[in-house]
């Protein structure tokens, strides 16, 4: 029978069924405390294994320490054996994948592993990072917004466009590795960084978490690291502060927090409402908050930078167009 080189298995690893595919590439594997039969393990490579084939049939076999192949493992309610075990097909060749990410979404996270090791806030770290989220400052979702407000200028990253996209936002500048816990607070802008404070965290909220988040400072892995591709934004968290601070600190606190509705000078708030959610809704309601509750009387209009004044006057004038 055929024999192959292995790769080596990770001592932090902690398995004791370890899964190959045909080139000696390491694609899985479990810690084996008794419960998982031969089908148990079936159904589980058959949630995370894809195949350049869809259609392939494919099989279990035992695998020894030389790479050689050894028996096919029977679907049955057998107790799978602790070793290892290689994924074969009925045809050779192609590819076997582990991964559902896209390219540039493996390379933001395993580049935020690479870079943080752990939770930049807290420092916590844990085997195969677990419970560690690869959280984007600027959310991806929001993609239009930043083409149509040049916030490429924000990454210096000069990795090619298959590994962070050809508008950069994949790159790690635009990233945080973070606690599962945090991750939440910080997408929803409770949590915020402020970089022209010395990298200073601020919870908006009652920390309730029992993290003591509020006054610790971002680790020396974002803001210094080897690779100049990888140090952070400072722009894209000077604008995620931002967000924090017009939805948490402006007068009686946002009250919208799926909109994001304020963008502050960097962003086009008019743009924004019109392709998100209940257009008509909110901009009644932005009329109404803005000018109703005399956040823009006429005496404060001469107060006002030119550039917002024209924002609200064209909310006003959107409202009929809406109508």
């Amino acid at each position: 029978m055929a024999t192959r080189t292995l790769e080596t298995v990770c001592s932090f690893t902690r398995r004791n069924v370890h899964l190959f595919r045909d080139d000696g590439r390491i694609i899985g594997g479990t810690f084996q405390n008794g419960s998982i039969t031969n089908d148990n393990f079936y159904f589980m490579c058959s949630i995370f294994l894809q195949f350049d084939d869809p259609s392939s049939q494919w099989a279990i076999f035992t695998l020894g320490e030389n790479g050689q192949t050894g028996n096919r493992i029977q679907r049955s309610n057998q107790q799978l054996q602790e070793g290892f075990y290689i994924i074969l097909r009925d045809k050779s060749g192609g590819t076997v994948s582990t991964s559902r990410l896209s390219n540039q979404e493996k390379h933001f996270r395993d580049s935020l592993r690479e870079r943080d090791e752990g939770c930049v806030i807290t420092g916590y770290k844990m085997v195969e990072f677990t419970g560690l989220h690869a959280a984007h400052i600027f959310p991806v979702a929001r993609q239009a917004m930043w083409n149509s407000n040049s916030y490429t200028t924000w990454i210096s990253d000069t990795s090619p466009a298959t590994a962070i996209s050809s508008n950069k936002i994949y790159s790690p500048q635009n990233g945080l590795l973070l606690q599962a816990s945090i991750h939440g607070l910080f997408d929803t802008y409770r949590v915020a960084i402020n970089p022209h404070d010395n990298y200073k965290v601020t919870c908006f909220i009652r920390d309730e978490t029992m993290l003591n988040l509020d006054g610790r400072f971002l680790a020396n892995s974002a803001t210094h690291p080897s690779n100049s591709n990888h140090r952070i934004s400072d722009e894209a968290l000077l604008w995620h502060f931002e967000q924090a601070v017009l939805k948490n600190v402006r007068a009686a606190g946002e009250q919208w927090p799926d909109w994001e509705y304020d963008l502050g000078e960097r962003g086009d708030i008019i743009t924004e409402i019109s392709q998100g959610p209940n257009p008509e809704e909110r901009m009644e309601l932005e009329l109404f908050t803005r000018l109703a509750s005399h956040e823009v009387s006429i005496a404060s209009c001469f107060l006002y930078p030119a550039n917002r004044l024209i924002n609200y006057l064209v909310i006003v004038i959107s409202c009929f167009l809406f109508y």
